[in-house]
């Protein structure tokens, strides 16, 4: 994706604005704001849209929430902070994060999300960033124990 097609992007699915919104704001058709974000593969929202929900370019989900305490100033909040208070039916505690347990930033199933004081949430991080580096290291040994061994292996058949 272009630097056009990302801040079309920003504009139309972070600030959730409309087609004929950015044509008036950077000076081009509506019918050019929509092929372009078009060509860039970005869902086109429908006449009859009214907001809703949609992913950032981190991967988080937002959804409309109008009136939460976290909304920003669109109406939307993560959905995964939603989720973890319509499961334990009260607000999300000050000074507290919700983890995705499996890392993936928009897979919000209950299962997957876990409130951690912000404190417990870096640990958490830091101990993946160790655990994924470890592994990454142990994959890439692998690959070259992989390929030594098919040269060694190609070498034997000729």
């Amino acid at each position: 994706m272009n630097a056009w097609q990302k801040h079309l992007e920003e504009l139309y699915i972070d600030e959730g604005l409309t087609t004929r919104q950015i044509g008036t704001q950077i000076g081009f058709s509506q019918t050019t704001i929509y092929n372009s974000l078009k060509d860039a593969g970005i869902p086109i929202r429908h006449g009859n849209w009214k907001g809703g929900k949609h992913k950032t370019r981190r991967g988080y989900i937002l959804r409309q929430a109008p009136g939460h305490p976290r909304a920003n100033s669109k109406n939307y909040v993560y959905e995964h902070i939603l989720i973890w208070e319509e499961i334990h039916g009260r607000p999300l505690p000050k000074g507290w994060s919700v983890h995705h347990i499996n890392g993936i930033k928009s897979d919000n199933r209950p299962v997957n999300l876990a409130g951690l004081p912000n404190m417990k949430h870096c640990r958490v991080f830091e101990v993946k960033a160790r655990r994924i580096r470890a592994l990454e290291t142990r994959v890439r040994l692998l690959e070259q124990a992989l390929e030594q061994n098919q040269l060694m292996f190609l070498t034997l058949e000729n």
